[in-house]
């Protein structure tokens, strides 16, 4: 129902969820809070993610997805990093949160210019590379820009 004009029945499914079971309150969360993404309220969806992880701390997720919304909307980089990699510990087969590793120390290295940060970086995105499935085409293209982008950051700053 996210992107839908049917308010009413958004509102309907959200209070069915929060009335079920803990993995349905969490779901409830986590839906509000990707869809406080999409109305740019980043205040209310940084607490709805906090509510989903409360409830179901072991789904990867609800801290991925928690960590890219930091990432893209340029929160705390040390957090959204400690929030991916606990994601990465709960699923770390989801080339998804090697990728947004990868862009949080992308950031860092953009913030602080610490050269540091590039291994990390490049080991994440080899990761995210191998654990891709051949119907991950747009996550594959995605990281083919990443690196090409950063050869070329790299040619001009080192």
């Amino acid at each position: 129902y996210i992107g839908t004009q049917d308010d009413e029945q958004f509102g309907k499914v959200i209070d069915e969820l929060l009335a079920g079971p803990i993995e349905a309150q969490a779901n409830a969360y986590y839906t509000m809070a990707e869809y406080y993404v999409l109305t740019k309220e980043q205040d209310k969806a940084m607490v709805q993610f906090a509510e989903a992880i409360k409830l179901q701390p072991n789904k990867g997720l609800y801290w991925g997805a928690f960590a890219q919304f930091l990432n893209r909307h340029e929160g705390s980089p040390y957090l959204a990093l400690r929030l991916i990699e606990e994601a990465i510990q709960l699923d770390g087969m989801n080339p998804r949160w090697h990728f947004i590793q990868g862009n949080i120390f992308l950031q860092l290295v953009a913030a602080t210019k610490n050269l540091s940060y590039l291994p990390a970086l490049e080991e994440a995105w080899e990761r995210a590379e191998k654990r891709c499935s051949t119907k991950q085409i747009t996550l594959k293209m995605d990281l083919v820009k990443s690196n090409d982008m950063l050869r070329q950051w790299k040619k001009q700053m080192l």
